[in-house]
């Protein structure tokens, strides 16, 4: 399955009430952080990071929960089972399809985990990603069982909150870190 596929599997075109929704709510978050930033309450970056999480949160959200047609109620509270059919394929020489639907659960968080510190406006430890990553990945997993639209798995739980704690540490942390350095005011020598 190339890129252009998983997009239009996960992303459907939008009705006319969702592309209101979504846009009235971009609307508004960007008000409120330009409030922000011409009041000095937050810089710029801090407001454009926190409108790209909010943004990302939205697409996240609407592609694996709100677009979805619903369907049966389905669950597997087996934990790794997924892990455990990619490793049973791989000791059988070939590449499950499920190993695919990993890296893209790992993958999909990593922007989260990555915006987290610079929306917060400073280096975050790991807990911060942990935990946002657990209640973000149980609310669309809860909700997809809730609503039947989607299969309820605690291995997408595991699989979303390792992408976010890898988002933070590899990405958001180190980028954070550079910012601060650079947009520090200069230290006065006396």
């Amino acid at each position: 399955m190339d890129l252009n596929q998983i997009f239009i599997k996960y992303y459907p075109e939008w009705t006319a009430f969702e592309a209101v929704v979504f846009f009235s709510v971009l609307i508004g978050v960007t008000a409120i952080l330009l409030i922000q930033v011409l009041r000095k309450h937050i810089r710029w970056v801090r407001a454009v990071s926190v409108l790209l999480l909010v943004t990302y949160l939205m697409l996240v959200f609407g592609s694996t929960v709100f677009m979805r047609q619903p369907g049966t109620r389905q669950a597997e509270y087996e934990w790794f089972w997924s892990w455990k059919v990619v490793y049973h394929a791989f000791e059988e020489g070939y590449t499950h399809s499920l190993f695919w639907e990993i890296l893209l659960n790992i993958a999909l968080f990593v922007p989260i985990g990555a915006l987290l510190p610079l929306a917060s406006g400073r280096k975050r430890g790991i807990w911060l990603a942990l935990v946002t990553g657990i209640l973000i990945s149980t609310s669309i997993e809860g909700l997809q069982l809730w609503l039947c639209r989607g299969l309820f798995e605690f291995d997408d739980i595991f699989d979303n909150t390792l992408g976010c704690v890898l988002g933070q540490a590899v990405i958001g942390n180190p980028v954070t870190y550079l910012l601060m350095k650079i947009s520090a005011p200069p230290k006065c020598k006396n």
